[in-house]
């Protein structure tokens, strides 16, 4: 029998009936998503709330979900991102003001697109 204590949280679960839920802890195991099948509709920011209070009261469930409450693709994009900041950050600081002004010159080829805030 499986356990549903996150997915009841969800706000979206009652209306949602995606097979895969990134809240389900054999989520990995449900098998592939067919292009035609729905999808989790639930945002990321709100799966993110659900695990953490989840995690704060103690809620066994937690420690069954291999990526925290977020899918595949979101865990791995997080992972790339974490990589490329710890790389950034390893450089020097001449190095870092290098880059970062390589890229604001593509930003200004691209039309003025303004710059992230640091």
């Amino acid at each position: 029998m499986e356990d549903s204590t996150l997915i009841k949280r969800c706000p979206q679960q009652p209306k949602c009936n995606a097979p895969e839920c990134p809240l389900d802890p054999l989520y990995l195991e449900r098998g592939r998503v067919f292009p035609e099948e729905e999808r989790c509709s639930a945002r990321r920011s709100t799966r993110l709330k659900i695990v953490a209070q989840a995690t704060e009261e103690g809620v066994a469930t937690v420690a069954a979900l291999k990526y925290g409450g977020l899918t595949k693709k979101e865990w791995q994009r997080d992972q790339k991102s974490e990589k490329a900041k710890a790389r950034f950050e390893a450089r020097t600081p001449a190095e870092q003001d290098e880059i970062r002004e390589r890229l604001a010159q593509g930003r200004r080829k691209l039309g003025g697109v303004p710059s992230p805030k640091r």
